[in-house]
């Protein structure tokens, strides 16, 4: 199987894969025993949301083989042979697409959040860490985003894996599988702390459930889903969207502000799930296309999905 990129109106046969695109076939066998990958995302079957066509219809990256098998065979295959008498993890937290098209241009988005570890008979030490946002713009952007996106990983993979490890500093299997759950323990949003009424100016007002606006009269109109706010600084009243904040918690209910309006907020496989019709973090111009997103817990980045 592979991860697959469908085309609409199309036929099975025209269907393009990211095997295809990086030659995933051709490549050489690698040695697990060199380089492990191991993809500790929770939500394993979503890799965000491309443009395919000539009218760059929204469309999904379905993941259909598992992500840290085609990994390891595409990063281990330029590296292994460097390898020697060493053994490494790569444990992948996050791996996201989107694509958003600029004056009759593309760009093309990957969020690469990752850690590298060297192995040793009972435990792990951490040789490097990246979290980071790639971006690519290119006439047809896709196909350059996935070849370029594998090269930044492939040359951090390769400075990080020369690291001497710090052997004081011992970690589990289980503790770099868990790492994101570990870190939303000590999120109050997270945890379950109750939402405080108000407007969350930034993504970490919210994660910390502390809003800088709660002296604030909001309405909403759930037919119209529009929701309106009479400011305390100036009496006016304000038809509330991105330009006011992150985020607003209404009747202890959660929505989140796009550039259009407001979004309520759902939780699902431990994460915060929202609709808007574009993203606020990589593009101004709003389309048609109603995309899922989920948030990033550690920055508040909108994260598309791929819903099946």
């Amino acid at each position: 199987m592979a991860l697959l990129f469908i085309w609409p109106l199309t036929s099975l046969s025209q269907v393009k894969t990211f095997d295809e695109m990086v030659g995933y076939k051709n490549l050489p066998e690698v040695d697990s025993g060199k380089i492990w990958v191991v993809d500790s995302r929770a939500d394993k079957k979503n890799l965000g949301v491309v443009q395919v066509g000539a009218y760059n219809k929204k469309f999904p990256v379905l993941n259909d083989a598992p992500l840290d098998s085609i990994m390891q065979k595409l990063i281990g295959s330029k590296i292994q042979d460097e390898l020697t008498g060493k053994s490494i993890l790569l444990n992948i937290r996050l791996f996201n697409f989107a694509e958003t098209t600029k004056s009759m241009k593309e760009y093309g988005y990957v969020r690469f959040r990752a850690e590298l570890y060297q192995t040793f008979p009972e435990y792990f030490t951490e040789l490097g860490t990246i979290d980071t946002l790639i971006t690519i713009s290119f006439i047809d952007v896709t196909n350059k985003m996935m070849k370029e996106s594998f090269k930044v990983i492939e040359n951090w993979v390769r400075t990080s894996m020369n690291i001497a490890p710090d052997t004081t500093k011992k970690i589990s299997l289980t503790t770099i599988k868990k790492r994101d759950e570990i870190e939303k323990k000590e999120m109050p949003l997270y945890r379950g702390k109750p939402l405080i009424n108000g407007i969350y100016q930034t993504y970490e007002e919210l994660v910390n459930v502390e809003p800088g606006i709660t002296k604030v009269e909001i309405s909403y109109n759930a037919e119209s889903k529009k929701m309106l706010a009479k400011m305390p600084e100036s009496n006016q009243i304000k038809f509330l969207t991105s330009k006011q904040g992150y985020a607003v918690a209404y009747n202890n209910a959660l929505f989140i502000l796009t550039p259009e309006g407001v979004s309520q907020a759902y939780p699902k496989d431990g994460f915060i799930h929202f609709k808007a019709k574009y993203n606020r973090d990589y593009s101004k111009e709003i389309d048609n296309t109603l995309i899922t997103y989920k948030i990033d817990h550690l920055n508040g980045a909108w994260l598309p999905v791929s819903e099946r």
